[in-house]
């Protein structure tokens, strides 16, 4: 019985160690993104399968690290977007190439930032001084109820024809 348990303790110690081993990797792939690398670089350095990656950031519960890494990952592309037009501009790579570079950086930071980077509009609509806005009611005397009712079924019935 005795063996049995110290069986049981030392695969727990060997399970808790790959937790932590995996944390480490886990924490290691979120500080190499937000140093620039993307995730399939920064996972294949530290040697962690990507998948394995996304699934251990949700059990250890650092999305919040993950996004922030993956934000300033897109910032370091809208950075190197900026030195490529000063590149294109003094000569160090040509018109063409920098209109690659710069499409394919700008696609980028627009997924990982679209708030800030992408070409989505949005246009929200809001009542004076950006307060809600109020439905007015319409008060109808009994006679205007009845005239409304009656053009109401009048368009149905010619709808049905």
């Amino acid at each position: 019985m005795k063996k049995c348990q110290d069986k049981k303790s030392e695969s727990l110690q060997d399970q808790g160690e790959e937790v932590s081993e995996l944390f480490q990797k886990v924490k290691q792939v979120i500080q190499m993104i937000e140093d620039g690398n993307s995730e399939n670089y920064a996972c294949g350095q530290v040697g962690i399968n990507r998948a394995t990656f996304r699934n251990a950031a949700l059990r250890f519960k650092v999305d919040n690290e993950y996004a922030r890494a993956l934000s300033a990952l897109a910032q370091n592309q809208v950075e190197l977007l900026e030195s490529a037009i000063d590149d294109m501009r003094t000569g160090k790579i040509d018109a063409q190439m920098a209109k690659v570079e710069i499409d394919a950086r700008k696609w980028f930071a627009s997924k990982f930032l679209p708030k800030r980077y992408g070409e989505k509009i949005t246009q929200e609509i809001s009542g004076p001084d950006g307060s809600p806005i109020t439905q007015a009611s319409v008060s109808l005397s009994p006679e205007q109820e009845n005239n409304l009712s009656a053009l109401v079924e009048l368009a149905k019935s010619k709808a049905k024809k």
